[in-house]
């Protein structure tokens, strides 16, 4: 079985006089649309992102929102394909929504009218009617950007783009198959003179090939003296240990460990290590990772230098210094849940018996990796009266925003962020070009969008997991 869901983040903004969210609307959770498609509001800060200073002070509280839609999730029964079908009427039917949304200039929350405007980027020379300084466009004109830019608030949604994620489920075995078969075709355009396009991010994919290589080579080694058995399953763990560490240990050597980390990763685990090491993986399994991770104390062996101690640390807290949280078994007919219920949650003691009415829940061991921290689950009272299950903003308390989920049997999930990177890798299966991606670059329309997941799905995705499990 496989699944996948689609997130779509883009530049329209809420106008929100004083910024005061509606009654019973929560950052982050639906707000819009019901079924297969939804919309929430995510806190965003335009003057923040467009000057470079984060201590920059916003131009009002009337626009801290923006919209991000949400499409599946979408399941099919085959290991081996995705319910792309599925995707495609429901993109049409919010695509529909959203051009009527995008032409009215309304969005309605909590059966309230309120009004959608955008910002944009442009050189300080360029006058525009349309160009505001506040986000209730009382005032015209610009805000100083970097360099020789500038940006301001304006009307016209013809501008409004977006950035799509795509977070899929896969059996854990497939994992290392997913991870060869995009690096493969990375290869394949990286040797190619015949109009293969420029790759986005290429670094982040020149790490996945070194990661690759690291893994084979321990496997290799490991299972030829003897200490390890290698099963699919075990490989594929072993590699996105080595992936994350990799990342950790890279970025500390450069001293950018405060950087956007989750930036670096072009798959990003969703499904938490511990998790899967519990759950998944079986008691000679689990040995033999442990068998491996003592194997990595050397440098030679591991790969990379690791001045800090990265390394041990990330293993000590796995192994020695459990750390637990909770996990959803089951939600209270009468309690709305606007959390996943493959979340992985923190839960202050005292409030375990006021949520024991709500949620039931499971308590698990989790990998904390170098710098994580669980949402906090909380309770709050909806519009209509009824209590709603929550969470604390998580990009504050989760660090690197790694490993927030559990696992379902054995199915992991993995979160495409460097979806353009991977996208433009892509050849028509019946015509065998390769995407251009001129009309994408710093986003898409939402006319784009459907079109744009068929293609990474069918094109890159399915092709990758049809791959002999394991690494080879």
């Amino acid at each position: 079985m496989t699944s996948f869901g689609v997130e779509f983040d883009t530049t329209a903004l809420v106008y929100i006089p004083g910024g005061n969210l509606p009654e019973g609307v929560i950052e982050k959770t639906p707000a819009v649309g019901q079924g297969s498609w939804t919309l929430s509001l995510e806190g965003t800060n335009p003057a923040k992102k467009r000057s470079g200073d984060s201590d920059a002070i916003p131009t009002g509280t009337d626009c801290l929102y923006s919209v991000e839609a949400q499409m599946g999730v979408f399941r099919s029964p085959n290991e081996k394909t995705f319910n792309i079908d599925a995707f495609i009427q429901t993109c049409s039917e919010f695509k529909t929504e959203w051009e009527e949304m995008m032409t009215s200039h309304t969005i309605t929350i909590a059966n309230k009218p309120y009004d959608l405007l955008t910002y944009i980027n442009h050189m300080k020379t360029a006058k525009g009617d349309e160009f505001y300084v506040d986000c209730a466009r009382s005032t015209k004109g610009s805000h100083e950007g970097k360099d020789d830019t500038a940006w301001s608030y304006m009307n016209n949604l013809k501008s409004v783009k977006g950035k799509p994620q795509l977070t899929i489920g896969i059996k854990l075995k497939y994992v290392t198959s997913l991870f060869k078969g995009i690096v493969g075709l990375f290869k394949t355009c990286d040797r190619d003179t015949n109009g293969c396009p420029s790759v986005p991010n290429k670094e982040s994919l020149v790490i996945l090939e070194k990661v690759i290589d690291i893994s084979t080579k321990q496997l290799v080694y490991l299972a030829d003296e003897g200490i390890l058995q290698r099963t699919p399953n075990l490989d594929s763990v072993i590699m996105l240990t080595n992936y994350i560490l990799y990342i950790l240990v890279y970025l500390s050597n450069l001293e950018e460990m405060k950087s956007y980390v989750k930036a670096w990763y072009a798959i990003k685990l969703r499904s938490n290590l511990r998790v899967i090491f519990d759950d998944i993986l079986t008691e000679t399994e689990q040995t033999n990772y442990h068998d491996w991770a003592v194997s990595l104390g050397g440098e030679e062996f591991r790969g990379y230098v690791d001045p800090r101690g990265i390394v041990d640390i990330w293993f000590n807290s796995f192994f020695t210094e459990k750390v637990y949280a909770y996990r959803i078994k089951a939600v209270a007919p009468t309690t709305d849940l606007r959390v996943p219920m493959l979340g992985i949650f923190h839960v202050e003691t005292e409030q375990l018996r006021s949520l024991s009415d709500h949620v039931q829940l499971e308590r698990i061991a989790i990998d904390k990796g170098y710098s994580y921290r669980p949402p906090e689950l909380k309770l709050i009272s909806g519009a209509d009266g009824r209590t709603v299950l929550a969470y604390d903003n998580i990009d504050d308390i989760t660090g690197f925003d790694l490993m927030e989920w559990g696992a379902t049997g054995d199915t992991v999930y993995l979160e495409l962020r460097g979806l353009m990177a991977i996208f433009s890798l892509g050849r028509d299966v019946k015509t065998g070009v390769y995407k251009d991606l001129t009309d994408h670059n710093g986003g898409m329309t939402a006319t784009a969008l459907c079109p744009f997941i068929k293609f990474v799905v069918k094109s890159v995705l399915e092709p990758a997991i049809q791959i002999d499990p394991g690494l080879h």
